[in-house]
């Protein structure tokens, strides 16, 4: 019987997977790049690697160079920076039909990202190390925990991206930050004093958006059918088609609304104002919003209800109105409280 001759791993490559995959080892000053050797047969594997050693140099240097035994997305890989990626990300994202202001924030996280990280980092040089200084750069930055959150989330979908695409090796998990949650909503005594301060003929729009929970944009993206406004799964949030039964006078209202020549802006800059000259502070135009949701909470104490009523997409989402306590229901909106415990 003759033994095997045993071929030693070349200097420079690392075995790696079930398959014992070989990758060659470039350095690159404190990144190291790993080239896809595309084999376990270690005499293959030596003689790739001598293929990388001979042109290592013009690889520093920042050059791309194709390898024979590589596909076209793995020779792009090679030299291939994580600008390159991200292009090619928000491009996949935007045929997928996603928001503009959606774009806006990946765009925003990326600034933030390439601040984070070295100059002429790779795209698949990227690990969880990165992720965590990513991180904590955001929160030296004094952003608050909320949106800190959400550039990861950013972030963790960019890195879903690549390993999608087989340029990194494995996939992150996002560890959230920490946060107080605090529901800015208006009582029923709160939004009065505010409906004093807006023009009449803007009352009855300030009333139907506390009434309905929809978001500012939304009525101006809908559909009337009936008593019924249809926002398409393309202008809601969510990408779900979001439906909003109306009554009699709320279907006026939104036809009046219809006819106004203001945008939705000039409803929002007319509602802060009438918040801080009734003395209420900096109250946002979304928190109309909150409003209706705690309101039904007191009036039904039906987390499912409000879900449908607000088109959530997870009920997780709507459980923040289960930390309101009884006395502060009771507090901000009487009229629905007494209605529940009649």
């Amino acid at each position: 019987m003759v033994a095997n001759r045993v071929i030693s791993v070349p200097k420079g490559v690392r075995l790696l997977g079930p398959s014992h995959n070989g990758f060659s080892r470039v350095r690159l000053g404190n990144i190291e790049l790993s080239i896809p050797l595309k084999s376990s047969d270690l005499r293959i594997i030596r003689v790739r690697n001598a293929e990388v050693r001979l042109v290592e140099p013009l690889i520093r240097a920042g050059m791309k160079v194709n390898f024979s035994w590589l596909s076209d997305e793995e020779r792009t890989t090679i030299g291939g920076s994580i600008d390159d990626y991200f292009k090619k990300f928000i491009k996949a994202k935007s045929i997928e039909g996603l928001a503009p202001k959606t774009l806006a924030g990946y765009d925003h996280m990326y600034a933030h990202l390439k601040k984070s990280l070295q100059v002429g980092r790779r795209a698949n040089t990227l690990k969880l190390a990165d992720f965590e200084e990513f991180k904590l750069y955001l929160v030296d930055l004094g952003r608050a925990a909320a949106t800190v959150n959400r550039r990861c989330r950013e972030f963790s979908v960019f890195l879903g991206y690549l390993y999608d695409h087989e340029i990194i090796r494995r996939r992150f998990k996002v560890k959230r930050t920490k946060e107080i949650e605090k529901i800015n909503y208006i009582g029923e005594g709160g939004l009065r004093r505010i409906q004093q301060h807006i023009p009449i003929w803007m009352r009855p729009i300030i009333q139907f958006y506390s009434e309905t929970g929809m978001r500012l944009m939304e009525p101006f993206h809908s559909v009337l059918f009936g008593k019924t406004l249809v926002v398409p799964s393309s202008k809601s949030k969510n990408r779900f088609v979001r439906e909003v039964e109306l009554n009699n006078d709320q279907v006026l209202v939104w036809k009046f609304l219809m006819t106004l020549p203001y945008k939705p802006q000039h409803y929002s800059r007319a509602f802060k104002s009438a918040s801080r000259a009734a003395g209420l502070g900096e109250n946002k135009f979304h928190n109309l919003r909150h409003f209706c949701g705690a309101r039904l909470y007191a009036a039904h104490r039906d987390i499912q209800l409000i879900k449908l009523r607000l088109g959530h997409s997870s009920l997780s989402t709507t459980e923040k109105y289960q930390k309101f306590s009884l006395a502060q229901l009771k507090s901000a909106f009487p009229m629905a409280y007494e209605s529940y415990n009649r």
